[in-house]
């Protein structure tokens, strides 16, 4: 059977938090534990990665996955998500996985929740914008 894996996502992203909620409903092995990598330090990953792609670490191995893989590592680990498995082997046999993964990920909504207050929200600084 698969280990548990610890699933770092994107905490400003309200779609992240909705898809995490989903999968945390229907995950009643509890093999996922879920990680805001914008409220907790996430050590050996670099931040530019986290904010680009999902990334999963099984906490066994210390194997990580990332973007689409990610996507399948949850999968194998949440029976009632498993007869997924093969429309998403078929997508990345075809080469579309990843670019399907990251045409959803470059498009996510990014709001820093819980930074927000009544004259306004405050915004994370781009160190590049510096």
């Amino acid at each position: 059977m698969f280990h548990k894996v610890e699933v770092y996502y994107d905490g400003y992203c309200s779609f992240c938090h909705s898809v995490k909620a989903n999968f945390q409903k229907l995950d009643w092995l509890k093999k996922l534990s879920f990680i805001d990598f914008r409220n907790n330090e996430v050590n050996g990953i670099d931040i530019d990665e986290l904010n680009k792609r999902m990334h999963v670490k099984d906490l066994s191995t210390g194997k990580i996955t990332i973007g689409i893989y990610g996507i399948k590592t949850i999968l194998q680990r949440v029976p009632l998500l498993m007869p997924l498995l093969p429309f998403l082997y078929l997508l990345n046999a075809l080469g579309l996985g990843q670019i399907c993964y990251d045409f959803v990920a470059e498009r996510r909504l990014i709001v820093p929740v819980g930074h927000c207050t009544e004259s306004g929200c405050k915004l994370p600084v781009n160190s590049a914008d510096k």
